[in-house]
């Protein structure tokens, strides 16, 4: 056995995809600093006979020395369900949350998983240490008196997909949850023997999986039609009919099958009260000639758009054309009950096949299909033509998958106090066999008292190196970087086993003060930057992230007389303090427009410690204004809102006379910025988050009409009250400790007549014409500037147009005395040459 293989053993590291199941651990833990140690999660072995009832094995935890106490996990397991049958996983030590999934809710039969969270206490008895006894749970079966003898695996699974029934359809991965942390294990898994002569007793039952999704009572059916070869424009029509006395049907997914000899050019469009829908065109499937959409009609609460018994019939059309080459004859059109997706496409979904299903009541189920036909007949239409839809060529086999076999070394050097210049290499081994690495992360620790101006530069050709300097890390002495050796145009870039080895150099001086010695330099699992993301220590192949299964420390031997140079040691930035007063505020600015216009309202939130996440119920007069959207602002570090987690849902219902409070017209929801990287909002800054679109209803009475935060919103679930994560504290209007304050808003609704008055030559509408109209002008037209609130006010020289002609006249008339600024002056007044301009420009008056 070589020393790889002696290293590696049944060790696999899984690649980890966090999911809202592993992230609603984080929420159970306590911060406990970083984890730079390893755990495992480990599955025992056992021999039992066919017929055996009343087995377990164990599911252990271990933390090694020296690594943060485990506070939670997430785990699928997969077995063979035609060898263990009543599969539980049943938990073996006290915890304050414990949840058990079994087979039926997973796509891959044989699948279970589980999830456990334990609260910190004063004695810290509930987390997983490294004393602690490591079993977490115990994974329960019989076996099936048809169980053939051998050997089958037990392992664990580093992502299970759910059936779309159940919900949300969220993934499980595999993870726990160090601190406020998620993270990857090392996995060991175990196995059943089966041998011997059955055993008598009372028989094994075996698991209950559904073949296909629950049997519903909707007929989800399609039309027919005629038309000839060449055809442009026909149409099918689908149709939905709910029996009397059923939920009403709030969404429905269908997958189409048709013959792609026959039609090309498939859409669909909506001939009911739908919100939204998508298409999933036939190069996402696996099987050419099946189409995919699905319609929604949640519409923000109205229920109305709903289908019902009532207004069942005739929902949306399939639109095609005939190709030419189509056979003369009858060419079915039908619903699949489901159909498979292409790579990548089953990472990408929720769920690695396309149904045809409605939801309705909260669940989805399967609905009674009804095909549909169309007659080709008649001369061929000469014209246009009409084209084939067309699929991508087969995808290539998939890489070869990689168990992590890869190295990450840092070399070593010799070098005397003061010496400037010095550099390590750090060096990536690709084992044999393994895929390509596309590209690398590494956070590097040292030792700040003896290494200054510590750097990470290109040790080959990349097309990507960031470095991160020690100023941006949480810890002193960390460094790291990121590298892309290519972006896929040529892949002869990527390191394989025949051109890996150096692929970056650490460069650094010696201080005048290091003491002589050996000192390490060394690989960090995970390293927190200072409001941003983190960095880990990984590499990149065949599309996914991974750990290396080796990191090989270096080290600095510092010997001799010093050299005389000047080292200067690196300056950390330290982090801000804790405020021994926690503090916040949610503030909502004015707005004004008039009734059938839109109007704005920001969301801001300042507060003096680490806003991580929020939770907002904010009400408004429903006879007055309408929402329309909920717009998410705050750009996070990748300069996207691809937020952690975020739900938001508004309410336009209007069945109480007047303003009905929180229970009709109101925003509601609530959102995390970032786990497990701990974004937060700048402290002590106004940050907008959000912002409120709203449209004035058409009978909107001239006035103001307010915008405020008030406790008690319910959307899907429970009544919501106004909070705040600040510091690891949940901050409550409720509770005096704290100062959290509220700013309503107020929008004020304008007479459109009178809306158009304005004064020229005032670009920023604050009622005066100086030089800050032509340097807000000047702003807008060339920096990216907000728009003037009405571009006739912008438009000084009167030309019906705003270009920089109209700043240079405004300061023309202003210091140099040359000419005037055309009416209305002096004062708020109509345009007396009206033009294209107006004073609507900034607010889209209807939307």
């Amino acid at each position: 056995m070589s020393d790889t293989e002696s290293i590696i053993g049944p060790k696999i590291l899984r690649p980890f995809k966090a999911t809202y199941f592993s992230a609603l651990l984080i929420s159970f833990a306590a911060p406990f600093g970083l984890v730079e140690a390893q755990v495992t999660f480990r599955l025992g072995s056992i021999t039992a006979a066919p017929g055996e009832s009343t087995l377990s094995l164990p599911f252990s935890i271990a933390v090694d020395p020296g690594a943060s106490p485990v506070s939670g996990w997430t785990a699928a397991i997969a077995y063979e369900p035609t060898v263990l049958g009543a599969v539980t996983i049943e938990s073996a030590r006290e915890a304050d949350f414990f949840a058990f999934l079994d087979q039926g809710k997973f796509v891959k039969p044989g699948t279970v998983a589980a999830a456990a969270a334990y609260h910190y206490d004063p004695n810290g008895s509930k987390y997983i240490f490294p004393s602690s006894d490591p079993v977490a749970a115990r994974l329960k079966f019989c076996v099936l008196e048809s169980a053939p003898a051998g050997r089958y695996p037990i392992d664990f699974v580093p992502i299970a997909v759910p059936l779309p029934v159940h919900g949300a359809g969220q993934p499980v991965s595999l993870a726990y949850a160090s601190g406020s942390v998620s993270h990857y294990p090392l996995v060991e898994g175990g196995s059943i023997a089966v041998a011997g002569s059955p055993a008598s007793g009372g028989g094994c039952p075996p698991d209950e999986h559904p073949s296909a999704l629950l049997q519903g009572t909707v007929l989800l059916k399609l039309g027919e039609a005629a038309a000839a070869p060449g055809e442009m424009e026909v149409s099918l029509p689908i149709s939905i009919f709910v029996e009397p006395g059923d939920s009403p049907v709030t969404a429905w997914y269908g997958v189409v099958s048709y013959d792609p000899s026959v039609i090309g050019q498939v859409a669909f469009e909506s001939a009911s009260g739908a919100c939204c829908s998508w298409i999933t065109p036939q190069e996402s499937f696996i099987e050419p000639g099946r189409v995919g959409v699905r319609f929604h009609y949640e519409t923000g609460g109205d229920t109305g758009a709903y289908i019902t018994a009532e207004n069942s019939g005739v929902v949306a059309n399939m639109k095609f054309c005939i190709l030419e080459t189509a056979p003369l004859g009858i060419h079915p059109v039908e619903f699949l009950p489901r159909a498979d997706m292409r790579p990548p496409s089953k990472v990408a979904i929720e769920f690695p096949f396309f149904p045809t299903l409605y939801r309705s009541g909260g669940s989805a189920r399967m609905a009674i299909r009804e095909a549909g036909a169309i007659a080709i007949q008649g001369e061929p239409v000469s014209g246009e033509g009409c084209p084939p839809d067309v699929r991508p060529p087969d995808d290539p086999p998939d890489p070869p998958s990689t168990t992590g076999i890869v190295v990450f070394k840092l070399g070593e050097a010799a070098a005397a106090p003061g010496e400037q210049d010095v550099s390590l290499p750090f060096s990536i081994v690709v084992g044999p066999g393994e895929t390509a690495a596309t590209g690398w992360s590494a956070a590097v620790r040292y030792d700040p008292d003896v290494l200054g101006q510590v750097s990470i530069g290109p040790g080959r050709e990349v097309e990507f190196l960031q470095f991160y300097p020690e100023s941006e890390f949480v810890e002193a002495g960390i460094v790291g970087a990121q590298a892309i050796f290519d972006f896929g145009a040529n892949p002869g870039r990527f390191l394989s086993p025949e051109n890996d080895g150096v692929v970056a150099w650490l460069h650094f001086c010696v201080l005048e003060s290091a003491p002589p010695g050996y000192h390490p330099l060394e690989f960090v699992p995970r390293a927190y930057r200072l409001n941003r993301f983190s960095i880990s220590t990984l590499f990149a192949a065949g599309g996914q992230n991974f750990v290396p299964l080796v990191q090989d420390p270096g080290a600095i031997f510092i010997s001799g007389s010093p050299a005389g140079g000047t080292c200067q040691r690196d300056l950390q930035k330290p982090l801000p303090p804790e405020p021994k007063d926690l503090r916040a505020s949610f503030k909502l600015e004015d707005g004004s427009g008039w009734p059938g216009g839109t109007v704005v309202i920001p969301f801001s939130i300042n507060s003096n410690g680490d806003a991580g996440g929020f939770a907002f119920s904010v009400d408004f007069d429903e006879e007055v204004l309408e929402a329309i959207d909920i717009e998410k602002v705050f750009l996070l570090p990748d300069q996207t809102t691809n937020y952690s987690f975020a739900s938001f849902y508004f309410d336009n219902a209007n069945n109480s006379p007047g303003n009905g409070g929180v229970d009709e017209g109101f925003f509601v929801g609530a959102l995390v910025f970032g786990i497990p990287d701990r974004i937060s909002l700048p402290r002590d800054t106004d940050s907008q988050v959000l912002a409120f679109h709203f449209r004035i209803r058409e009978d909107a009475p001239v006035g103001t009409t307010a915008v405020r935060f008030v406790n008690g919103a319910r959307g899907r679930g429970e009544a919501v009250t106004n909070a705040i994560t600040v510091s690891g504290h949940s901050l409550f209007p409720s509770l005096d400790d704290y100062s959290y304050i509220f700013v309503n808003g107020r929008i004020e609704i304008i007479d459109i007549a009178t809306f158009n008055h304005f004064i020229r030559g005032d670009s920023n509408s604050d009622l005066a014409v100086d030089q800050s109209d032509a340097v807000y002008t000047l702003e807008y037209l060339f920096l990216g500037g907000p728009p003037p609130g009405c571009l006739d006010g912008a438009d000084a020289n009167d030309d019906g147009d705003v270009d920089v002609s109209d700043p240079i006249r405004t300061l023309e008339v202003l210091f140099l005395g040359r000419g005037e600024i055309p009416p209305p002056k002096g004062g708020a007044g109509e345009d007396p040459t009206p033009d294209v301009l107006g004073c609507r420009s900034r607010m889209n008056p209807g939307g």
